[in-house]
Protein backbone atom coordinates (compact mmCIF):
# COMPACT_ATOMS: atom_id res chain seq x y z
CA UNK A 1 0.00 0.00 0.00
CA UNK A 2 1.31 3.44 -0.87
CA UNK A 3 0.25 6.93 0.11
CA UNK A 4 0.43 9.93 -2.19
CA UNK A 5 2.03 12.69 -0.12
CA UNK A 6 3.58 15.78 -1.65
CA UNK A 7 1.74 17.25 -4.61
CA UNK A 8 -1.36 15.12 -4.20
CA UNK A 9 -4.76 16.76 -4.32
CA UNK A 10 -5.62 14.62 -1.32
CA UNK A 11 -3.08 16.36 0.87
CA UNK A 12 -3.55 20.08 1.63
CA UNK A 13 -0.36 22.08 1.96
CA UNK A 14 -1.58 24.06 4.96
CA UNK A 15 -4.54 24.65 7.27
CA UNK A 16 -6.26 22.64 9.98
CA UNK A 17 -6.97 19.77 7.62
CA UNK A 18 -3.27 18.83 7.68
CA UNK A 19 -3.28 17.76 11.32
CA UNK A 20 -6.60 15.99 10.98
CA UNK A 21 -5.49 13.96 7.94
CA UNK A 22 -2.16 13.17 9.58
CA UNK A 23 -4.01 11.72 12.57
CA UNK A 24 -6.17 9.76 10.17
CA UNK A 25 -3.09 8.33 8.45
CA UNK A 26 -1.54 7.33 11.76
CA UNK A 27 -4.74 5.64 12.90
CA UNK A 28 -5.08 3.96 9.54
CA UNK A 29 -1.54 2.64 9.77
CA UNK A 30 -2.20 1.34 13.26
CA UNK A 31 -5.27 -0.51 11.99
CA UNK A 32 -3.02 -2.32 9.53
CA UNK A 33 -0.34 -3.44 11.98
CA UNK A 34 -2.57 -4.43 14.92
CA UNK A 35 -2.87 -8.23 14.88
CA UNK A 36 -6.25 -9.85 14.38
CA UNK A 37 -7.94 -10.98 17.54
CA UNK A 38 -7.27 -7.80 19.50
CA UNK A 39 -9.98 -5.35 20.59
CA UNK A 40 -9.42 -3.34 17.43
CA UNK A 41 -10.58 -6.27 15.35
CA UNK A 42 -14.12 -5.60 16.57
CA UNK A 43 -14.20 -2.25 14.72
CA UNK A 44 -15.53 -3.85 11.54
CA UNK A 45 -18.64 -4.87 13.52
CA UNK A 46 -19.58 -1.27 14.30
CA UNK A 47 -22.48 0.32 12.35
CA UNK A 48 -21.63 2.43 9.34
CA UNK A 49 -21.22 6.11 10.22
CA UNK A 50 -24.24 8.05 9.01
CA UNK A 51 -23.68 11.52 7.59
CA UNK A 52 -26.12 14.36 8.35
CA UNK A 53 -28.42 15.41 5.52
CA UNK A 54 -26.70 17.55 2.89
CA UNK A 55 -29.48 20.13 3.30
CA UNK A 56 -32.63 20.51 5.35
CA UNK A 57 -34.10 23.10 3.03
CA UNK A 58 -36.81 20.82 1.67
CA UNK A 59 -37.83 19.60 5.12
CA UNK A 60 -37.96 23.12 6.55
CA UNK A 61 -40.00 24.35 3.62
CA UNK A 62 -42.55 21.56 4.02
CA UNK A 63 -43.16 21.91 7.78
CA UNK A 64 -42.65 25.65 8.41
CA UNK A 65 -46.23 26.62 7.40
CA UNK A 66 -47.51 24.62 10.39
CA UNK A 67 -45.31 26.41 12.94
CA UNK A 68 -46.77 29.55 14.52
CA UNK A 69 -45.59 32.38 16.74
CA UNK A 70 -47.59 33.09 19.88
CA UNK A 71 -47.83 36.37 21.77
CA UNK A 72 -49.75 36.98 24.98
CA UNK A 73 -50.81 40.24 26.55
CA UNK A 74 -53.62 42.78 26.31
CA UNK A 75 -55.03 44.90 23.51
CA UNK A 76 -53.73 42.43 20.95
CA UNK A 77 -56.92 42.58 18.90
CA UNK A 78 -55.61 45.90 17.53
CA UNK A 79 -53.23 43.87 15.40
CA UNK A 80 -56.22 42.83 13.29
CA UNK A 81 -56.27 46.27 11.64
CA UNK A 82 -52.78 47.80 11.22
CA UNK A 83 -54.34 51.18 10.43
CA UNK A 84 -55.88 51.19 13.90
CA UNK A 85 -52.49 50.74 15.50
CA UNK A 86 -50.82 54.04 16.51
CA UNK A 87 -47.50 54.55 14.76
CA UNK A 88 -45.88 55.90 17.90
CA UNK A 89 -46.74 56.23 21.59
CA UNK A 90 -46.85 60.03 21.42
CA UNK A 91 -49.51 59.89 18.74
CA UNK A 92 -51.54 57.59 20.93
CA UNK A 93 -51.24 60.05 23.85
CA UNK A 94 -52.22 63.00 21.65
CA UNK A 95 -55.31 61.16 20.44
CA UNK A 96 -56.23 60.25 24.00
CA UNK A 97 -55.92 63.88 25.18
CA UNK A 98 -57.98 65.02 22.20
CA UNK A 99 -60.75 62.60 23.15
CA UNK A 100 -60.23 60.36 20.13
CA UNK A 101 -61.16 56.77 21.00
CA UNK A 102 -58.77 54.29 19.47
CA UNK A 103 -57.98 50.67 20.07
CA UNK A 104 -55.86 50.17 23.21
CA UNK A 105 -52.14 50.18 22.60
CA UNK A 106 -51.05 46.52 22.52
CA UNK A 107 -49.06 45.25 25.48
CA UNK A 108 -47.14 42.04 24.71
CA UNK A 109 -46.01 40.34 27.91
CA UNK A 110 -44.95 36.92 26.62
CA UNK A 111 -43.89 35.10 23.50
CA UNK A 112 -43.61 31.47 22.51
CA UNK A 113 -44.14 28.99 19.73
CA UNK A 114 -46.73 26.44 18.69
CA UNK A 115 -47.71 24.15 15.83
CA UNK A 116 -50.90 23.27 13.97
CA UNK A 117 -52.16 19.71 14.39
CA UNK A 118 -55.49 20.11 12.57
CA UNK A 119 -56.25 22.18 9.43
CA UNK A 120 -59.35 23.57 11.15
CA UNK A 121 -57.11 25.56 13.50
CA UNK A 122 -56.11 23.49 16.53
CA UNK A 123 -52.66 24.50 17.81
CA UNK A 124 -50.45 22.91 20.48
CA UNK A 125 -48.18 24.97 22.74
CA UNK A 126 -46.92 25.04 26.33
CA UNK A 127 -49.15 25.86 29.26
CA UNK A 128 -46.61 28.30 30.67
CA UNK A 129 -46.70 30.30 27.42
CA UNK A 130 -50.43 31.12 27.79
CA UNK A 131 -51.20 30.30 31.43
CA UNK A 132 -52.06 33.84 32.63
CA UNK A 133 -52.80 35.45 29.28
CA UNK A 134 -55.60 37.99 28.85
CA UNK A 135 -55.40 37.50 25.08
CA UNK A 136 -53.48 35.11 22.87
CA UNK A 137 -52.37 36.26 19.42
CA UNK A 138 -51.22 33.66 16.88
CA UNK A 139 -49.11 34.72 13.90
CA UNK A 140 -49.11 32.24 11.02
CA UNK A 141 -46.12 31.65 8.77
CA UNK A 142 -47.52 34.02 6.10
CA UNK A 143 -47.94 36.86 8.62
CA UNK A 144 -51.67 36.39 9.22
CA UNK A 145 -52.63 37.27 12.79
CA UNK A 146 -55.51 35.56 14.58
CA UNK A 147 -56.84 35.77 18.14
CA UNK A 148 -56.82 32.29 19.69
CA UNK A 149 -59.22 30.66 22.11
CA UNK A 150 -57.75 28.48 24.89
CA UNK A 151 -59.45 25.09 24.58
CA UNK A 152 -57.66 23.50 27.53
CA UNK A 153 -54.43 23.52 29.46
CA UNK A 154 -52.56 21.24 31.84
CA UNK A 155 -49.95 22.65 34.21
CA UNK A 156 -48.74 19.20 35.27
CA UNK A 157 -47.44 18.36 31.78
CA UNK A 158 -47.01 21.98 30.60
CA UNK A 159 -49.27 21.48 27.58
CA UNK A 160 -52.06 23.64 26.17
CA UNK A 161 -54.41 23.47 23.18
CA UNK A 162 -55.53 26.59 21.29
CA UNK A 163 -58.08 27.13 18.52
CA UNK A 164 -58.10 29.79 15.82
CA UNK A 165 -60.67 30.32 13.07
CA UNK A 166 -58.78 30.58 9.77
CA UNK A 167 -60.39 31.69 6.53
CA UNK A 168 -58.85 28.73 4.70
CA UNK A 169 -57.59 25.39 6.06
CA UNK A 170 -54.16 25.54 7.67
CA UNK A 171 -51.14 23.33 7.04
CA UNK A 172 -50.88 20.75 9.83
CA UNK A 173 -48.06 18.44 10.86
CA UNK A 174 -48.46 14.81 12.03
CA UNK A 175 -47.36 13.30 15.31
CA UNK A 176 -44.44 10.88 15.20
CA UNK A 177 -43.48 7.94 17.42
CA UNK A 178 -41.21 9.28 20.17
CA UNK A 179 -40.63 5.76 21.50
CA UNK A 180 -38.82 4.95 18.25
CA UNK A 181 -36.20 7.64 18.89
CA UNK A 182 -32.69 6.57 19.83
CA UNK A 183 -29.86 8.61 21.26
CA UNK A 184 -28.00 10.04 18.28
CA UNK A 185 -31.04 10.41 15.99
CA UNK A 186 -31.23 13.71 14.12
CA UNK A 187 -33.94 16.17 15.16
CA UNK A 188 -34.85 19.74 14.23
CA UNK A 189 -36.58 22.61 15.99
CA UNK A 190 -38.49 25.48 14.38
CA UNK A 191 -39.86 28.28 16.50
CA UNK A 192 -39.83 31.87 17.67
CA UNK A 193 -36.64 32.32 19.76
CA UNK A 194 -36.27 35.87 21.12
CA UNK A 195 -39.04 36.92 18.73
CA UNK A 196 -37.21 35.77 15.58
CA UNK A 197 -40.04 33.75 14.05
CA UNK A 198 -39.33 30.86 11.73
CA UNK A 199 -35.90 30.05 13.20
CA UNK A 200 -34.68 26.50 12.63
CA UNK A 201 -31.94 24.52 14.37
CA UNK A 202 -30.69 20.97 14.02
CA UNK A 203 -29.21 18.59 16.57
CA UNK A 204 -29.52 15.07 17.90
CA UNK A 205 -31.38 13.28 20.66
CA UNK A 206 -28.73 13.37 23.37
CA UNK A 207 -30.70 11.71 26.17
CA UNK A 208 -34.02 10.14 27.09
CA UNK A 209 -36.17 9.78 30.21
CA UNK A 210 -34.82 12.98 31.74
CA UNK A 211 -36.25 14.32 34.99
CA UNK A 212 -35.67 18.04 35.63
CA UNK A 213 -38.20 18.20 38.51
CA UNK A 214 -40.58 20.41 36.55
CA UNK A 215 -43.65 18.25 37.21
CA UNK A 216 -44.91 14.88 38.44
CA UNK A 217 -45.27 13.20 35.03
CA UNK A 218 -42.16 14.32 33.16
CA UNK A 219 -40.09 11.98 31.01
CA UNK A 220 -38.25 14.48 28.84
CA UNK A 221 -36.29 13.98 25.66
CA UNK A 222 -32.95 15.80 25.82
CA UNK A 223 -31.54 17.44 22.70
CA UNK A 224 -28.65 19.66 21.75
CA UNK A 225 -30.74 21.35 19.03
CA UNK A 226 -30.89 25.01 20.04
CA UNK A 227 -33.84 25.79 22.33
CA UNK A 228 -33.90 29.42 23.41
CA UNK A 229 -36.36 31.75 25.09
CA UNK A 230 -39.38 31.82 22.78
CA UNK A 231 -38.94 28.25 21.53
CA UNK A 232 -41.27 26.98 24.26
CA UNK A 233 -44.26 25.16 22.81
CA UNK A 234 -42.64 24.67 19.43
CA UNK A 235 -42.21 21.33 17.66
CA UNK A 236 -39.24 18.98 17.72
CA UNK A 237 -39.21 17.24 14.33
CA UNK A 238 -37.61 14.02 13.16
CA UNK A 239 -36.17 13.84 9.68
CA UNK A 240 -39.52 12.64 8.29
CA UNK A 241 -41.20 15.91 9.28
CA UNK A 242 -43.13 14.34 12.16
CA UNK A 243 -43.47 15.99 15.56
CA UNK A 244 -41.65 13.75 18.05
CA UNK A 245 -41.55 16.25 20.92
CA UNK A 246 -42.92 19.55 22.25
CA UNK A 247 -40.15 21.88 23.38
CA UNK A 248 -40.86 22.67 26.99
CA UNK A 249 -38.16 22.88 29.64
CA UNK A 250 -35.74 25.38 28.18
CA UNK A 251 -31.97 25.02 28.24
CA UNK A 252 -30.26 25.13 31.60
CA UNK A 253 -28.85 28.57 30.86
CA UNK A 254 -29.65 31.27 33.41
CA UNK A 255 -30.04 33.93 30.71
CA UNK A 256 -32.42 31.98 28.47
CA UNK A 257 -29.96 31.07 25.74
CA UNK A 258 -29.08 27.62 24.48
CA UNK A 259 -26.16 25.84 26.13
CA UNK A 260 -26.62 22.61 24.20
CA UNK A 261 -29.01 20.98 26.68
CA UNK A 262 -32.72 21.45 26.03
CA UNK A 263 -35.77 19.33 26.81
CA UNK A 264 -38.95 18.31 25.02
CA UNK A 265 -42.11 16.45 26.05
CA UNK A 266 -42.20 13.12 24.13
CA UNK A 267 -44.88 13.11 21.44
CA UNK A 268 -46.39 9.86 22.70
CA UNK A 269 -47.06 11.51 26.06
CA UNK A 270 -48.18 14.81 24.55
CA UNK A 271 -50.71 13.41 22.08
CA UNK A 272 -52.61 11.65 24.87
CA UNK A 273 -52.99 14.87 26.89
CA UNK A 274 -53.81 16.94 23.80
CA UNK A 275 -56.58 14.51 22.82
CA UNK A 276 -58.06 14.83 26.32
CA UNK A 277 -57.87 18.63 26.23
CA UNK A 278 -59.67 18.60 22.90
CA UNK A 279 -62.38 16.22 24.13
CA UNK A 280 -62.91 17.45 27.70
CA UNK A 281 -61.06 20.77 28.07
CA UNK A 282 -58.97 19.19 30.83
CA UNK A 283 -56.85 16.08 31.34
CA UNK A 284 -58.49 12.85 32.57
CA UNK A 285 -55.83 10.91 34.44
CA UNK A 286 -55.89 7.44 35.85
CA UNK A 287 -55.62 6.88 39.61
CA UNK A 288 -54.18 3.89 41.46
CA UNK A 289 -54.16 5.08 45.08
CA UNK A 290 -50.67 4.20 46.29
CA UNK A 291 -47.71 6.05 47.71
CA UNK A 292 -44.52 5.04 45.91
CA UNK A 293 -40.83 5.18 46.81
CA UNK A 294 -37.74 4.39 44.78
CA UNK A 295 -36.20 0.96 45.20
CA UNK A 296 -32.80 1.33 46.87
CA UNK A 297 -29.78 -0.97 46.55
CA UNK A 298 -30.41 -2.09 50.13
CA UNK A 299 -34.01 -3.03 49.30
CA UNK A 300 -32.81 -4.89 46.22
CA UNK A 301 -30.44 -6.96 48.34
CA UNK A 302 -33.00 -7.68 51.07
CA UNK A 303 -35.90 -8.52 48.74
CA UNK A 304 -33.92 -10.52 46.22
CA UNK A 305 -34.72 -8.21 43.31
CA UNK A 306 -32.74 -8.72 40.07
CA UNK A 307 -31.70 -5.04 39.90
CA UNK A 308 -32.29 -1.59 41.37
CA UNK A 309 -35.51 -0.70 39.56
CA UNK A 310 -39.24 -0.48 40.17
CA UNK A 311 -41.61 1.37 42.46
CA UNK A 312 -41.85 0.33 46.12
CA UNK A 313 -45.39 0.53 47.52
CA UNK A 314 -45.15 2.44 50.80
CA UNK A 315 -48.88 2.99 51.31
CA UNK A 316 -52.19 1.76 49.86
CA UNK A 317 -55.11 4.18 50.25
CA UNK A 318 -58.35 2.87 51.69
CA UNK A 319 -61.04 2.42 49.04
CA UNK A 320 -58.55 2.83 46.19
CA UNK A 321 -58.26 0.75 43.00
CA UNK A 322 -54.98 -0.58 44.37
CA UNK A 323 -56.67 -1.91 47.52
CA UNK A 324 -59.46 -3.47 45.45
CA UNK A 325 -56.88 -5.23 43.26
CA UNK A 326 -55.04 -6.71 46.25
CA UNK A 327 -51.87 -4.58 46.18
CA UNK A 328 -50.25 -4.44 49.63
CA UNK A 329 -47.54 -2.39 51.29
CA UNK A 330 -44.12 -3.83 50.43
CA UNK A 331 -44.99 -4.83 46.87
CA UNK A 332 -42.57 -3.66 44.19
CA UNK A 333 -44.21 -2.63 40.91
CA UNK A 334 -41.88 -3.57 38.04
CA UNK A 335 -44.17 -3.10 35.02
CA UNK A 336 -47.52 -1.51 34.17
CA UNK A 337 -49.37 -2.73 31.10
CA UNK A 338 -46.15 -4.31 29.83
CA UNK A 339 -44.16 -1.07 30.18
CA UNK A 340 -41.14 -1.27 32.44
CA UNK A 341 -41.05 0.74 35.67
CA UNK A 342 -37.51 2.05 36.02
CA UNK A 343 -38.03 4.44 38.94
CA UNK A 344 -40.85 5.52 41.24
CA UNK A 345 -41.70 8.41 38.87
CA UNK A 346 -42.74 5.93 36.16
CA UNK A 347 -45.66 4.67 38.27
CA UNK A 348 -47.72 7.91 38.44
CA UNK A 349 -46.80 8.74 34.84
CA UNK A 350 -47.91 5.38 33.42
CA UNK A 351 -51.03 5.20 35.59
CA UNK A 352 -51.97 8.79 34.72
CA UNK A 353 -51.69 7.82 31.06
CA UNK A 354 -54.18 4.99 31.50
CA UNK A 355 -57.81 5.81 30.78
CA UNK A 356 -60.05 5.82 33.86
CA UNK A 357 -62.10 2.61 34.16
CA UNK A 358 -59.60 0.74 31.98
CA UNK A 359 -58.08 -2.49 33.31
CA UNK A 360 -54.30 -2.84 33.20
CA UNK A 361 -51.96 -5.61 34.40
CA UNK A 362 -49.46 -4.69 37.11
CA UNK A 363 -46.38 -6.90 37.37
CA UNK A 364 -45.19 -7.04 40.98
CA UNK A 365 -42.61 -8.68 43.15
CA UNK A 366 -44.00 -9.68 46.56
CA UNK A 367 -41.62 -11.22 49.08
CA UNK A 368 -39.22 -12.22 46.27
CA UNK A 369 -42.02 -13.88 44.22
CA UNK A 370 -43.30 -12.45 40.90
CA UNK A 371 -47.03 -11.70 40.72
CA UNK A 372 -49.37 -10.14 38.14
CA UNK A 373 -52.56 -8.37 39.25
CA UNK A 374 -55.22 -6.82 37.00
CA UNK A 375 -56.21 -3.34 38.23
CA UNK A 376 -59.20 -1.26 37.13
CA UNK A 377 -57.83 2.28 37.17
CA UNK A 378 -59.91 5.06 38.75
CA UNK A 379 -60.20 8.77 37.90
CA UNK A 380 -57.71 11.09 39.56
CA UNK A 381 -59.65 13.95 41.09
CA UNK A 382 -58.10 17.30 41.93
CA UNK A 383 -58.46 16.59 45.64
CA UNK A 384 -56.33 13.47 45.22
CA UNK A 385 -53.69 15.04 42.98
CA UNK A 386 -51.70 16.75 45.75
CA UNK A 387 -48.43 15.15 46.80
CA UNK A 388 -48.17 14.25 50.50
CA UNK A 389 -44.90 15.19 52.19
CA UNK A 390 -42.47 12.37 52.92
CA UNK A 391 -40.91 13.95 55.96
CA UNK A 392 -42.08 15.77 59.06
CA UNK A 393 -39.69 18.74 58.87
CA UNK A 394 -40.25 21.22 61.63
CA UNK A 395 -41.71 18.72 64.10
CA UNK A 396 -40.20 19.25 67.52
CA UNK A 397 -38.55 16.25 69.18
CA UNK A 398 -40.33 15.05 72.28
CA UNK A 399 -38.99 13.28 75.34
CA UNK A 400 -41.83 11.25 76.86
CA UNK A 401 -41.93 8.01 78.73
CA UNK A 402 -39.21 5.39 79.31
CA UNK A 403 -36.67 5.07 76.54
CA UNK A 404 -34.98 2.01 75.07
CA UNK A 405 -31.87 2.30 72.85
CA UNK A 406 -31.90 0.59 69.46
CA UNK A 407 -28.63 -1.28 68.90
CA UNK A 408 -26.38 -0.14 66.02
CA UNK A 409 -28.92 2.12 64.31
CA UNK A 410 -28.24 5.23 66.34
CA UNK A 411 -31.89 5.64 67.31
CA UNK A 412 -33.57 6.08 70.69
CA UNK A 413 -37.25 5.14 70.98
CA UNK A 414 -40.11 6.05 73.33
CA UNK A 415 -43.71 4.80 73.58
CA UNK A 416 -46.59 6.56 71.79
CA UNK A 417 -48.45 8.51 74.47
CA UNK A 418 -51.82 10.30 74.31
CA UNK A 419 -50.23 13.68 73.49
CA UNK A 420 -48.37 12.20 70.53
CA UNK A 421 -51.53 10.50 69.28
CA UNK A 422 -53.39 13.79 69.41
CA UNK A 423 -50.60 15.76 67.71
CA UNK A 424 -50.28 13.24 64.89
CA UNK A 425 -54.03 12.60 64.69
CA UNK A 426 -53.52 8.88 65.25
CA UNK A 427 -56.27 6.40 66.09
CA UNK A 428 -56.59 5.22 69.72
CA UNK A 429 -55.49 1.71 68.71
CA UNK A 430 -52.52 2.92 66.65
CA UNK A 431 -49.33 0.98 67.45
CA UNK A 432 -45.79 2.22 66.96
CA UNK A 433 -42.77 3.84 68.60
CA UNK A 434 -41.59 7.45 68.69
CA UNK A 435 -38.02 8.45 67.80
CA UNK A 436 -36.77 10.82 70.49
CA UNK A 437 -33.05 10.97 69.60
CA UNK A 438 -30.86 10.32 66.55
CA UNK A 439 -27.08 9.95 66.74
CA UNK A 440 -25.78 12.74 64.43
CA UNK A 441 -22.94 10.48 63.24
CA UNK A 442 -25.21 7.55 62.39
CA UNK A 443 -26.39 6.29 59.01
CA UNK A 444 -29.94 7.06 60.14
CA UNK A 445 -29.08 10.75 60.44
CA UNK A 446 -27.45 10.68 57.01
CA UNK A 447 -30.66 9.19 55.57
CA UNK A 448 -32.78 12.02 57.01
CA UNK A 449 -34.27 10.26 60.05
CA UNK A 450 -35.21 12.85 62.69
CA UNK A 451 -36.54 13.01 66.24
CA UNK A 452 -40.33 13.27 66.30
CA UNK A 453 -40.87 10.61 63.64
CA UNK A 454 -42.78 7.39 64.27
CA UNK A 455 -41.91 3.82 63.26
CA UNK A 456 -44.63 1.19 62.91
CA UNK A 457 -42.68 -1.73 61.41
CA UNK A 458 -39.12 -3.00 61.21
CA UNK A 459 -38.47 -5.38 58.32
CA UNK A 460 -42.20 -6.01 57.89
CA UNK A 461 -42.74 -6.90 61.57
CA UNK A 462 -45.02 -4.59 63.64
CA UNK A 463 -43.41 -2.83 66.61
CA UNK A 464 -45.60 -1.35 69.35
CA UNK A 465 -43.07 -0.59 72.10
CA UNK A 466 -39.39 0.38 72.37
CA UNK A 467 -38.66 -3.16 73.58
CA UNK A 468 -40.31 -4.55 70.42
CA UNK A 469 -38.05 -2.36 68.28
CA UNK A 470 -34.87 -3.32 70.13
CA UNK A 471 -35.79 -7.02 70.05
CA UNK A 472 -36.55 -6.93 66.32
CA UNK A 473 -33.23 -5.31 65.46
CA UNK A 474 -31.39 -7.82 67.65
CA UNK A 475 -33.27 -10.62 65.88
CA UNK A 476 -32.14 -9.32 62.48
CA UNK A 477 -28.55 -9.36 63.76
CA UNK A 478 -28.90 -12.96 64.87
CA UNK A 479 -30.36 -13.96 61.49
CA UNK A 480 -27.35 -12.45 59.73
CA UNK A 481 -29.43 -9.85 57.93
CA UNK A 482 -27.50 -6.97 56.33
CA UNK A 483 -30.27 -4.36 56.41
CA UNK A 484 -33.35 -3.30 58.34
CA UNK A 485 -36.37 -1.82 56.57
CA UNK A 486 -38.12 0.77 58.75
CA UNK A 487 -41.68 1.85 58.02
CA UNK A 488 -42.41 5.40 59.15
CA UNK A 489 -45.62 7.33 59.71
CA UNK A 490 -45.31 10.85 58.32
CA UNK A 491 -46.12 13.35 61.12
CA UNK A 492 -47.35 15.85 58.54
CA UNK A 493 -49.53 13.35 56.75
CA UNK A 494 -51.49 11.45 59.38
CA UNK A 495 -51.03 7.76 58.76
CA UNK A 496 -49.34 8.15 55.35
CA UNK A 497 -46.20 6.00 55.39
CA UNK A 498 -42.80 5.72 53.79
CA UNK A 499 -39.79 3.43 54.17
CA UNK A 500 -36.12 3.88 54.94
CA UNK A 501 -33.53 1.11 54.65
CA UNK A 502 -30.60 1.13 57.09
CA UNK A 503 -27.62 -1.20 57.01
CA UNK A 504 -27.01 -3.28 60.12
Amino acid sequence: MGLAWGGSAWWPRSGPGVAARLVGCVLGALAVVVPAGTAFAEADALPVRMEPPASLSGLITSVSPAVVDIATGSGLAAFYDPEDLPVDPQGFIDDFLAGIQRAPYPQIVGQGSGFVIDPTGYIVTNNHVIADAEEVLVTLWDGTRLIAQIIGKDAATDLALLKVDPVTPLTAVPWGDSDALAIGDWVMTIGNPFGFGGSAAIGIISGRNRNVFAGPYEDFLQTDAAINSGNSGGPLFNMAGEVVGVNSAMSLSEFGGSVGIGFAIPANDAVMIVDQLRAFGEPRRGWLGVRIQDVTPEMTERMGLPRVAGGFVAEVQTGSPAEAAGIVVGDVIVAIGGQEVRTMRDVPRLIAGTAPDATVDLDLIRRTEPLTLPVTVGLLEEAEAGLLPLRGEGQAPEQRGPEAPAPTLGLTFAPIDSATRERLDLAPDFAGVLIVAVDPDSQAAARGVMPGQVITQISQRPVATPDDAAARIAELHEEGRLTALLRFVDPAGGEASYFVTLRL
